[in-house]
């Protein structure tokens, strides 16, 4: 066989035959990806209540739209909802904070 040829077909099969030959996950690893059993509850973390106590409106450039003074003091990044751009904000939904900012939510 020319070598070009030989590098061709060798390289493959020898990569091909590596892959099939590793060693299967370890047990504990598998258990890990396992459902959960129907008695067994997943950890959820309890949802923040929905309250409007300490968040209040500031007028921004658009009086349709005003921004959220959260408790923290800070306001909100976006002026109208991060999901339906049409709609302001909602002093009750609390925010998601992306690099320490809020953002709003309706």
């Amino acid at each position: 066989m020319k070598p070009r040829l030989l590098a061709r077909v060798l390289v493959p099969s020898v990569l091909l035959a590596c892959a099939c030959a590793s060693p299967p996950p370890a047990p504990e690893l598998a258990l890990a990806d396992a459902p959960l059993a129907s008695d067994e509850a997943a950890p959820v973390r309890p949802p923040r209540p929905l309250e409007d106590e300490g968040a209040f409106y500031v007028l921004g450039a658009d009086p349709r739209f005003p921004r959220v003074r959260y408790r923290d003091g800070q306001v909100s990044l976006n002026a109208s909802c991060a999901i339906r751009v049409e709609n302001p904000l909602g002093r009750r939904i609390p925010p998601v904070y992306v690099n320490g900012r809020p953002i709003g939510f309706c």
